[in-house]
């Protein structure tokens, strides 16, 4: 019954027999069954055996023989059942011997009208043990073996039947009755199949569109088949959804899927529901071959983008990109890694604006997915541990030469113990949200080292910082205005990131400022796409860009743009740092040309300070 009905919703490669949710519902059916069918042979191997005790307190023995028969052969059925779990096969052997006991016990003499028993209780049990269809047939078998006896009786071809029936008319009524219970058996069963055709469907079926699942595909590959499989991607989903509201989400979805199911026909694939705003689809390629392949996925993108979708009063174009890998099976149940194929070539396209790519056996791909788990695993792995550290770097008066403030830097502990740089990890913190626990460590540490010096200790902090909410709070907790000739806090704003929500970030740089905290710019001159918003910010410190120090003594145009923003400072009162000094000359050039303060590898590297103990505190 459960094959018949997959086979009837599925794709026909579908090969279901392994799936764990087939497994699951096939083990429950059987033991249903199983059970079912003990219970019928045990119960029907007592009737000899009443038929025979009675007879034997009157003294019968003439009968015993017809009863023993049976009972043998219903403990064996049980006894094979128990041993073999073939409820397949003994249930069909069971209806076809209950329908040959039907016929004997209409001329075996004594037969006590055992034959009435089975004509009522056949129809429910053959629907029960072999389902709807199957089992109204095994019904009609009986009900026309039946009729064929008693016609055969009836005009003398076979002796006339040893039982003898009540009247016409309660052979009538037992007939309506044993109608409706066939009836209602009928429909019972079938209600419980279409409770396991809504399971089924709810299993592998994709809600929204009606399309099979990736547990569907996943075992759809049939082997030795050379396959195109697909991820049609809606990149603009989440914008569309944003701008138009979430209400369109599905119905951008179902445009899409009846989009898939207008040129399915020309391409004969078949259409899955992956996740989010993924489709797949799995092409049998036959005997064509790469460029074959990538030809058709760049003639489905273009058909997919030529159809505006009707939205309201408005059209609404999807932008479509597609991903593939084909491929040759080798075996049934291998697309998982197909998938993570196609996935890689999905990404690929997206990434490099090509809108379609078919897979290259390239391993950076992996080897860069890969580096980033381990990434990830490492700063998950301090954070949960406390082993992130900062380090110092010392901030040089350009006149005295005498240490004014520190840098705070963060460092990481790598696999091997070491600490180092956090550039590499930086960006899988920002896409995993461990970057605000970054800021959240360098924020604390600086505020402990402040209450054990009287220089100021600076610490990064981007846009995306400031218009987190509990940010300012961390200040009010761990900062206090600082008394006179006590170091401060500064927050270097990383200019290079974008400025969103100008004003969340003016809010907070003013709050910051309130608390006593002096707010800088870092990497100044790096980019200039949020100077305008920048200016308006309560700005005391900004630190050039190390790159364009660094150019200072051989490019010109380096040394022009310097000298403005040494210029622009000084006449909005700004402080200057120059970043990256690493020899005398450089440093020199930069005193000479008036910036206030220096930093770089010349005056000292970035390392860990104890400043509790005043040893290692040097100023």
């Amino acid at each position: 019954m459960l094959s018949r009905i997959i086979q009837k919703i599925l794709p026909g490669e579908f090969i279901f027999h392994n799936a764990r949710w087939y497994r699951d519902l096939r083990s429950n059916y059987d033991r249903y069954r199983y059970t079912l069918l003990c219970v019928i042979l045990s119960a029907a191997s007592l009737v000899p055996v009443l038929y025979a005790i009675l007879d034997l307190t009157k003294g019968v023995t003439a009968f015993l023989v017809n009863y023993s028969i049976p009972f043998v052969f219903l403990i064996a059925l049980v006894i094979v059942l128990v041993t073999t779990k073939k409820t397949g096969i003994i249930s069909i052997v069971a209806i076809v011997s209950c329908i040959i006991s039907f016929a004997l016990t209409l001329y075996l003499p004594n037969a006590r009208h055992v034959s009435l028993v089975l004509f009522y209780c056949f129809p429910p049990v053959a629907i029960q043990l072999r389902g709807t269809w199957r089992g109204t047939i095994w019904v009609v078998i009986f009900f026309a073996t039946a009729a064929l006896l008693y016609l055969l009786q009836l005009y003398g071809f076979l002796p006339p039947w040893n039982v003898v029936y009540p009247s016409n008319v309660n052979i009538l009524l037992a007939g309506v009755a044993l109608f409706f219970i066939s009836v209602l058996t009928f429909f019972g069963e079938w209600q419980h199949e279409k409770a396991i055709d809504t399971v089924i469907r709810s299993v592998l079926f994709d809600e929204t569109t009606r399309y099979p699942n990736k547990k569907v595909l996943i075992n759809s590959i049939r082997k030795d088949t050379n396959y195109l499989f697909a991820i049609v991607s809606i990149v603009n989903f989440n914008d569309l959804g944003l701008i138009f509201g979430y209400d369109l989400s599905d119905e951008i979805l179902l445009f899409c899927s009846r989009q898939l199911d207008h040129w399915r026909d020309l391409f004969n694939y078949t259409i899955y529901r992956l996740k989010g705003n993924e489709f797949g689809i799995l092409l049998d390629l036959g005997n064509e071959d790469r460029k074959e392949a990538y030809l058709k996925m760049k003639e489905l993108r273009r058909l997919l983008q030529s159809t505006a979708m009707p939205w309201k009063n408005s059209e609404l174009r999807l932008n479509i990109h597609i991903g593939g890998v084909a491929f040759h099976s080798g075996k049934p149940g291998e697309s998982s890694d197909i998938l993570s194929k196609a996935d890689q070539a999905l990404k690929s396209s997206i990434e490099n604006h090509k809108g379609v790519t078919l897979y290259e056996n390239h391993d950076h791909v992996k080897t860069s997915a890969f580096h980033s788990t381990n990434l990830f695993s490492i700063l998950y792995k301090n954070h949960e541990q406390r082993t992130f550290r900062a380090y110092y770097q010392p901030i040089i008066d350009a006149c005295t030469g005498g240490i004014v403030s520190y840098e705070g830097l963060l460092r990481i502990r790598n696999d091997e113990g070491a600490y180092e740089s956090p550039l590499p990890y930086l960006a899988i913190a920002e896409s995993t949200g461990l970057d605000v626990i970054l800021t959240r460590f360098m924020i604390k540490s600086a505020c402990e080292a402040l209450r054990h010096t009287d220089k100021n200790i600076s610490v990064n902090i981007s846009f995306r910082d400031m218009i987190q909410s509990d940010l300012l709070g961390l200040l009010n907790r761990h900062y206090r205005m600082p008394a006179p000739g006590q170091g401060k806090l500064i927050l270097e704003i990383l200019e290079r990131s974008e400025l969103s929500e100008i004003a969340a970030c003016h809010e907070f740089a003013a709050n910051a400022s309130r608390l006593g905290c002096l707010i800088a710019i870092d990497d100044f001159g790096s980019g200039y796409s949020n100077f305008e918003n920048l200016l308006t910010l309560p700005i005391n410190i900004i630190k050039i860009n190390g790159t364009l120090i660094q150019q200072l003594r051989h490019n010109a145009k380096a040394r022009m743009m310097i000298e403005n923003i040494i210029l622009f400072c000084r006449q909005a009162g700004l402080s200057i740092i120059a970043e990256w000094v690493d020899s005398p000359e450089l440093a020199e050039d930069l005193k000479t040309m008036g910036i206030d303060y220096l930093q770089g590898f010349y005056f000292g590297h970035p390392s860990f300070i104890d400043w509790k103990d005043d040893s290692s505190n040097v100023n």
